[in-house]
Parts: C-alpha cells; sequence; structure tokens
C-alpha cells in the first residue's frame, strides 16, 4: 500500500511500517475488507476521486473516497482517503 501512496503522503509518514499502522487503525474496513467494488472515477480540477465500496470485517458496508493524484511520470498515486458509511449490511 506505501508504494502506491503519493509522495506528500510517503514523506508524511516515513515508512511503510508506519503508514500501514495508520491504514490499520484508522481504516479497518478497507484493511480488512471482506469485500471491495470499484465505482466511478471522477475528475476535476486535476485530481480524480475513484469510488470504492468496501464490506468491512463486521460485514458493515462503507464507501471510501480516493484521491489520487497525477505524478510527473505520468503514474497515479493515492493522496488521500476518507470513508464514508455504507448503507448496506453483508448477510
Amino acid at each position: 500500500a506505501f508504494s502506491f501512496a503519493s509522495p506528500a503522503l510517503q514523506r508524511q509518514f516515513g515508512s511503510p511500517e508506519r503508514f500501514m499502522r495508520m491504514v490499520e487503525t484508522g481504516y479497518g474496513a478497507v484493511y480488512h475488507s471482506r469485500s471491495i467494488d470499484f465505482g466511478a472515477a471522477r475528475r476535476g480540477d486535476g485530481t480524480v476521486v475513484q469510488e470504492v465500496d468496501v464490506i468491512g470485517p463486521d460485514g458493515i458496508g462503507a464507501r471510501a473516497f480516493y484521491l489520487m493524484e497525477q505524478e510527473r511520470d505520468g503514474s497515479w498515486r493515492i493522496n488521500g482517503v476518507s470513508l464514508a458509511p455504507g448503507s448496506e449490511k453483508e448477510t
């Protein structure tokens, strides 16, 4: 996951271990997801927001919004994530 983070996020966390601790504690639904489903990717102001629906380890859904940043080499990296509660629960 650290290798997909933008250079700014990599600098902020400094190491893959620190980054993964943050992901595990702050984004458990993503880190321990039972399932994922990629939704729409929306462009605006030089960025892309990729929507991803996840079912967390507790069976509760969430929608993750990945803020993507295009790098100078043309690759895309994750520059932030926010989670919103989902409306479904896996049965």
